[in-house]
This record gives structure tokens, C-alpha cells and sequence, in this order.
């Protein structure tokens, strides 16, 4: 099974085979199984360049280097290495002054659905912001939510409006950023998988950040970097919940503010201390992946680099 999981990637029309047979490479804890894929991809290696396929040869290439054996570094040591060996910008921080834009405001847009599940999210999120740190104003359509303290960030949050007005909401907020010409950095997903298209329809060039707080969030990588190609992604494998999703945007929030490039590495080795000893929350937490481990986000960043070198 596993052998036929590997072969003849080069012969797809898309990357989804590939891309979830780097995703695999993430989740496998098996020693043993790990290296049959690294001896597989390899062997497939040797046979497409046997034939000469450029195709074949790239995407068993880069499955080459991510699944590569990476010694006793750290997770930082391993990003910037395959950083520099995939020539890809960092893959473990998000740069601070990619984040502001022109006027050194740094916006961000969550999305919000009009179920039970949107508006219990909705409630929870909105305990995030104490209001000696963070001034909120409620629209018809959107709440604004301005920091007082730090690095000037403005989130936009839609109301969870019952559906169909939900996605009137949505409109609203869009048609109110094109008009002001604002074009948010972060954005952040809350919400059933099956709202997910609408949240990435509104997904726009500019974003760095994606946290897609829904289940399944993990099989949307293509997507969110066909038309965010910078992004760095949060997702889960499993089930999203709003008992992990606060965290992670507690603590990115945190350090957005504060004016600091968002390190991954060090933003979830916290997280993994607070989950700790949280149980049920804990086994949550483990299916969310960051952006230095997202295997498959950095297959096609690295595919896609390779194609535009090639041109």
C-alpha cells in the first residue's frame, strides 16, 4: 500500500498526491516506516531521472530533501536549512515588517458563520480583548476591535448573523475594505469546513498569516496558496475547536503587538506548555500543525519555486 502511495507522483495531473504524501511524512511517528518512504521516494527518484521527466524529477527531488534525515538540530536549525536548501524565504517566522502596511497599521480579518457553532465562536473569540488593551466598536454588520497598547493592529471580525445574512455580513466587511483600499495581513477562519470556500473566496494576496480554525483545515493548503502565495498556514489534521483556536490567536496576538517577528517555533513550544497537562485538549492540540512543520504547505512553495526558475 505504501509502495503504490509513493509511486508514479510525476503521472498526476495536480500535486494532491504528492502534497499529501509530504503531509504523511509529518504525521508518521513509525521509525521503521519512515525510512521505507525516504527509501521509496528515492528509489523513484532514480527511476524518473532514468527517464529524464522533469516533472517526476522535482517533485521527488523536493520529497527528497523535506523527508531528508535531520540530524539532532532543533526545529530552528531544520527550517532555516530547508529554507536555504529549497531557496525559499523562512519558513519558521514571519518577518514583523512584512505584517503593517504603508501607514504601519497592521489589519487582520476573521470570519464568522451564522450557526450555533459561528456564534458560541464568535462569543469566545471576543473574550480576548480586556478592554484596557483593546478598544471594541459594534456595527450592523462587523465589530472593529483597535489595539491601545503596542503595535497598531485593527482586527475586522463579521457578526455571526443568522444565515443566509451571515454571508450579507461577509460582503459588507469585504465591500468596505476594497472601498477604504485596507488589505489585511492575517486571516483567520472560525467555523464548520463547509464554510471554509467562502472564508478563502475573500482570502486576498496580501496575507501572511492563515489560521483556518475549522476541521479538516489541513486539505485547503493548495487553495489558500494559489491565491496567497506568502502565507504561512495554521491548521488542524482532525477537529477544530475553539478551545485551541483562542490560544493560538491569544498568544499571536501577543506577539503581533509587541512588534517582534512571529516565531513559530517559539509562539508553539508555549502553546505546548500550556496544553500540557490539559487532557482532551492536549490530543486536540497535537492534530494542529504550525507553519515550520506543514510539510505540505512547504512542498509547494518549493514546487512552485522550482517551476518559476525553470521558466
Amino acid at each position: 500500500l505504501m509502495v503504490k502511495f509513493v509511486r508514479s507522483l510525476e503521472k498526476t495531473e495536480d500535486l494532491e498526491d504528492a502534497v499529501d504524501v509530504a503531509n504523511s511524512f509529518g504525521s508518521i511517528r513509525d521509525p521503521k516506516l519512515l525510512d521505507f518512504l525516504r527509501t521509496e521516494v528515492h528509489k523513484n527518484l532514480t527511476f524518473v531521472s532514468g527517464k529524464k521527466d522533469k516533472r517526476g524529477i522535482t517533485i521527488y527531488s523536493l520529497l527528497n530533501s523535506i523527508f531528508a534525515e535531520d540530524g539532532k538540530g532543533s526545529d530552528s536549525v531544520w527550517a532555516t536549512e530547508m529554507s536555504s536548501k529549497l531557496r525559499l524565504p523562512p519558513i519558521n517566522y514571519v518577518e514583523a515588517s512584512s505584517l503593517p502596511d504603508d501607514s504601519g497599521r497592521i489589519y487582520q480579518q476573521v470570519f464568522f458563520y451564522g450557526d450555533e457553532d459561528g456564534a458560541t465562536s464568535y462569543a469566545s473569540f471576543m473574550g480576548n480583548f480586556p478592554a484596557s488593551d483593546w478598544k471594541v466598536n459594534k456595527g450592523q454588520f462587523w465589530t472593529t476591535i483597535t489595539s491601545l497598547k503596542g503595535k497598531p493592529t485593527t482586527i475586522f471580525a463579521n457578526l455571526p448573523l443568522k444565515e443566509p445574512e451571515d454571508k450579507t455580513a461577509i460582503e459588507k466587511l469585504s465591500e468596505y475594505l476594497d472601498e477604504k483600499d485596507i488589505h489585511p495581513t492575517i486571516f483567520i477562519h472560525r467555523g464548520h469546513s463547509y464554510h471554509v470556500n467562502t472564508t478563502l473566496d475573500n482570502l486576498q494576496s496580501t496575507a501572511r498569516i492563515v489560521i483556518l480554525g475549522s476541521c479538516g483545515g489541513y486539505h485547503n493548503l493548495a487553495i489558500v496558496l494559489e491565491k496567497s502565495p506568502e502565507a504561512h498556514i495554521i491548521s488542524s489534521k482532525q477537529v477544530g475547536t475553539y478551545r485551541v483556536n483562542e490560544p493560538i490567536i491569544r498568544s499571536l496576538e501577543d506577539v503581533v503587538r509587541s512588534g517582534k517577528n512571529v516565531d513559530w517555533v517559539q509562539m508553539w513550544a508555549g502553546l505546548m506548555k500550556k496544553f500540557a497537562g490539559e487532557g482532551a485538549n492536549k490530543t486536540l492540540f497535537d492534530d494542529y500543525v504550525p507553519p515550520h512543520k506543514n510539510l505540505g504547505a512547504i512542498f509547494i512553495k518549493a514546487y512552485r519555486q522550482v517551476m518559476k526558475d525553470q521558466k
